[in-house]
């Protein structure tokens, strides 16, 4: 915006030209009051100055020259008219381009918004969804937490009863162990019952063939006595009859061993007999 200016701040212009020997022309007064005002200002101020200038000196050539200078200020006035013109519609058609970029802001604007408006619809129905998520999975979240603490009640109830379950089965243990140790021990027993059994068998086993060996040497005796008999002459005093070769026969009680035992003594003592009446 151009500063206002009066008609003496022109006066004063006019002067200090004159001064100087400079033509008072509208461009040079603009330059003398250092742009302020508009050419119109100064045309219709320096026109009543000069006006006034006219009255105080009301001659024939007086109001020629006024005449010339108001022609002269009237051409200045329209050439300064059609340059402001000019400067006005050049700023109308950068303010109507302004105000197009202006109302073309406003309608990107205008979209931008309801751009926004549409996506905080939409986040108020993702929100609203959100929360009924949330409200469902408290719920959830709930619900799993009380199977949780009635599961840890139902596991601190088979804890209890397996700890039960294992001190029975260690009391079990612990008698299966005894009745083990103790049957180890009468399996000792009996290994050295076996052990003595054996040995008892073997000597009887032992005395067995001592008995059968010396059976068999009394046989031997009794054929060979009996050999000696029968080839003594029928003269003789008639022998005892060999006693008929019998069949081995295995001992298996002390009854049997002692009669055997009983046999072999008596034949022995028959033996004698027989050979001295023979002599």
């Amino acid at each position: 915006m151009k500063a206002l200016i009066t008609k003496e701040d022109v006066a004063a212009a006019i002067g200090e030209l004159k001064a100087s020997g400079r033509k008072t022309t509208i461009a040079n007064i603009h330059a003398a009051l250092g742009g302020r005002g508009s050419l119109t200002t100064i045309v219709k101020l320096k026109a009543e100055i000069e006006a006034d200038g006219i009255a105080a000196n009301d001659s024939s050539a007086g109001l020629q020259a006024f005449r010339d200078l108001w022609a002269l200020a009237r051409e200045e006035g329209r050439k300064a008219g059609e340059a402001e013109s000019s400067e006005l519609r050049a700023g109308l058609d950068t303010m109507a381009a302004e105000a197009g970029r202006l109302e073309a802001d406003a309608e990107a604007a205008a979209r931008r918004v309801a751009e926004v408006e549409g996506q905080r619809d939409s986040l108020v129905a993702d929100l609203s969804r959100a929360n009924a998520e949330t409200t469902a999975a408290r719920a959830a979240g709930e619900h799993a937490a009380s199977r949780l603490a009635e599961t840890l009640d139902k596991l601190a109830e088979l804890q209890t009863a397996h700890l039960d379950e294992v001190r029975a089965a260690g009391k079990r243990f612990i008698e299966c162990q005894g009745q083990m140790n103790r049957l180890a021990v009468d399996l000792a027993r009996a290994e050295e019952q076996r052990d003595s059994l054996a040995a008892v068998v073997r000597v009887a086993e032992e005395r067995e063939r001592g008995l059968v060996a010396d059976l068999r040497a009394a046989r031997e005796r009794e054929q060979k006595l009996a050999l000696e008999l029968a080839a003594r002459p029928a003269a003789q005093a008639p022998s005892p009859a060999p006693a008929p070769a019998t069949a081995r026969k295995v001992v298996s009680t002390p009854e049997e061993l002692m009669a055997i035992m009983k046999q072999r003594k008596a034949r022995k003592a028959v033996a004698p007999v027989v050979t001295k009446g023979t002599a």
